[in-house]
């Protein structure tokens, strides 16, 4: 969804725009750039959403809670997108030493879809799409 330059983070980052910043922990300075597409994809989900074609969606970040509100605020100021679906860094696997990176575990993503037929919890897992930038990110 976006590029951030979180201070003391990714010092030697360079964004070609900054679309805006946020503070977050007492003073961390963050900039983010909004990814080509970004409005586009959100009215492309509304508009589903409105008519009955998908749930959610789900905001899955690799940040602290506290930077994905603060961006959340300025990205979905109405909560009209996300609500309040969002899971964060503590939701995240990290991988085992030497790798630096954690792994999206879309099992962490609540299913609550119930067969009428069954009464039980179906596999919703075959129907949740990772819109994410890191290929590594879903390797579970």
């Amino acid at each position: 969804l976006l590029r951030p330059k979180i201070q003391r983070v990714h010092a030697a980052r360079a964004l070609a725009q900054v679309d805006f910043r946020v503070v977050v922990d007492g003073g961390l300075e963050c900039s983010v750039s909004l990814r080509p597409g970004l409005a586009e994809f959100f009215e492309w989900i509304k508009a589903r959403r409105s008519s009955g074609a998908i749930r959610g969606p789900w905001l899955f970040g690799q940040g602290a809670p506290s930077y994905i509100r603060a961006v959340l605020r300025q990205l979905d100021p109405d909560k009209a997108i996300f609500e309040d679906r969002i899971l964060s860094k503590s939701s995240c696997t990290p991988m085992m030493s030497p790798w630096p990176w954690v792994l999206k575990d879309l099992t962490h993503v609540p299913c609550a879809e119930v067969s009428e037929e069954a009464g039980r919890e179906q596999d919703c897992l075959s129907q949740v799409v990772l819109v994410d930038n890191n290929p590594i990110s879903c390797i579970l």
